[in-house]
């Protein structure tokens, strides 16, 4: 959020809902993310791994379903037509909500 902030007072037009819709995503992403997480280190212990090794293990096999997930919801986010989503894609943000 202070990024944004700093954006915005750096004279990037941001829209009003960014920083509803961030905390959203970042609960959301956080929630699947742990739940990922979780899940590959259940599976690497069951392998009889080190709990260590287990979640290096994890951390490795869940970094590119991670990546690809942020990816997805930035084009998303970038191509909406929904107008209110719209506006929180770089260059087409304003400051007023539409």
């Amino acid at each position: 959020m202070s990024l944004i902030a700093q954006a915005a007072k750096g004279g990037l037009p941001v829209s009003l809902i960014t920083q509803e819709l961030l905390i959203v995503l970042m609960l959301g992403a956080g929630t699947d993310c742990g739940l990922f997480l979780a899940f590959r280190v259940r599976e690497e212990l069951s392998r009889s791994a080190a709990p260590h090794q287990a979640a290096i293990g994890a951390l490795t096999r869940i970094g590119q379903t991670i990546t690809y997930s942020a990816i997805t919801v930035a084009a998303a986010l970038l191509l909406a037509s929904f107008s209110q989503y719209r506006g929180l894609g770089p260059g087409r943000c304003s400051a007023k909500p539409t």
